[in-house]
């Protein structure tokens, strides 16, 4: 049940997790967000571990899209391996999403 309720936002969630990987490291050049101050480090590590971990899952469902697109699962074996790949995907972005939420946070003006 939950992996279709996952596969049925997964448009949703592609289309936001690319807009976040390509606004973040935006914002953080042009001084908009920044690290949150009191734990700079741990902020540092958390939200680059996460972003890459991102990236990455972004990249290996491309690859699977494309791979099944390519050659067409034959088996259900290979169509359940395909599908928890992206099945599995909106769960990186939640944790995505909460580690930016309190790792990153707006620049604060005087």
């Amino acid at each position: 049940m939950i992996t279709a309720v996952a596969l049925l936002f997964f448009p949703a969630i592609f289309g936001m997790s690319l807009f976040r990987l390509y606004q973040l490291p935006r914002a953080l050049l042009a001084g908009s967000k920044w690290l949150h101050p009191g734990h700079r480090v741990l902020a540092g590590l958390s939200s680059g571990t996460t972003y890459l971990a991102l990236a990455t899952y972004t990249a290996l469902v491309l690859y699977t899209l494309a791979a099944a697109v390519a050659s067409p699962p034959e088996t259900l074996s290979e169509l359940l391996a395909a599908a928890s790949v992206v099945a599995g995907y909106p769960f990186v972005y939640v944790a995505y999403e909460w580690v930016y939420f309190y790792a990153i946070g707006p620049r604060q003006r005087p």
